[in-house]
């Protein structure tokens, strides 16, 4: 696995088993602030 690119890692997974194993903060520490902000305010905008 240390060989294989991040998505090839993640092929096959279901995505939904993969999310709820990690807790939102650890899947956002990874992101940069202007894209969570960006999301945000789409978020906003279209609701």
């Amino acid at each position: 696995m240390k060989g294989l690119a991040p998505e090839d890692r993640l092929k096959g997974l279901d995505a939904d088993v993969v999310l709820k194993r990690y807790d939102l903060e650890d899947r956002l520490k990874g992101l940069d602030p202007a894209t969570i902000e960006a999301w945000l305010a789409k978020v906003r905008r279209d609701h």
